[in-house]
């Protein structure tokens, strides 16, 4: 059987695909569902998503793998993962950028990262192999056993928080409002890449832990990490982690000002703009 070597970040994306943590998306992307996402923050089905989830690959795995159905997929030598192919296609990123991060600028951290997949892809349904071994201090839960702990903490409601950075007085606030309204609050740092000059994810867990243990109900949260990246894409980014932690089990979620921002690429309360217009769907 034909096998590819992925990246870090694709293995990531197996990850959360396979665990249902980036529900209603089951697969590596095709041409079809990437051109919806961009156009409509829908997939091909009409079902909401607001970001491209794609497989990269060399430009001489583009012309060999038309010929396979199935192909298994290696990470650092380790046999992690299979994909069913459905689509093998080649795309201009270029072209669609602008609609994704709403800036062409190639300085935006986000086009950064896209641009490096290269131009050649493949789209199918994944199975996961291997489970990527974790580090001790992201205290990393699946969807399944997030939900299984909200249950034995009783929640009836459970707000989600995003965040990458390490906490500050303004999110302490924050938490506690939200407190106000829900049972519980899930507070679920990004542990995955991030941009240069961003705290790492052993500090921001590190501080959650202090702030959680020292100055807020420590029985009415759950601290747990979410190893996927940073994509920087503002206003859908938005939309995408609310759909993320509905799929752990969130019945809310906190949308921040310039949530998912960088720099000045978006405006201060376009997330939340967009989220409002989603919040029924979502």
């Amino acid at each position: 059987m034909k096998k590819i070597n992925i990246q870090y970040n694709t293995y990531l994306e197996l990850e959360k695909i396979t665990s249902g943590a980036f529900a209603p998306l089951k697969s590596f992307m095709t041409r079809n569902d990437f051109t919806s996402v961009v156009e409509n923050m829908r997939l091909a089905n009409g079902k909401l998503f607001p970001l491209p989830i794609l497989l990269p690959i060399s430009e001489t795995e583009y012309k060999e793998l038309k010929a396979y159905t199935t192909i298994n997929l290696y990470h650092k030598d380790q046999h992690v993962g299979q994909i069913e192919v459905e689509d093998v296609f080649k795309l201009s990123l270029k072209k669609y950028l602008k609609k994704i991060f709403g800036t062409n600028d190639a300085n935006h951290p986000g086009i950064q990262m896209m641009l490096k997949n290269g131009s050649t892809f493949v789209g199918g349904r994944v199975k996961l192999i291997k489970k990527l071994q974790a580090n001790k201090f992201n205290l990393e839960l699946t969807p399944k056993e997030l939900k299984s702990l909200v249950k034995k903490r009783k929640f009836k409601s459970l707000a989600g928080f995003q965040t990458r950075n390490i906490p500050h007085k303004a999110h302490e606030y924050i938490h506690r409002l939200a407190l106000e309204q829900v049972d519980g609050l899930l507070i679920q740092p990004i542990v995955g890449e991030k941009k240069r000059g961003d705290f790492t994810s052993e500090a921001v867990m590190k501080s959650y832990r202090y702030l959680i243990q020292k100055y807020l109900p420590e029985k009415k949260i759950i601290l747990a990490g979410l190893s996927t990246f940073m994509r920087y894409a503002g206003p859908r980014e938005a939309i995408f982690h609310a759909l993320v932690r509905k799929n752990y089990g969130c019945t809310h979620f906190i949308v921040g000002r310039d949530h998912a921002g960088v720099s000045d690429y978006y405006k201060l309360y376009e997330a939340q703009s967009l989220s409002k217009k989603y919040e029924k769907e979502l």
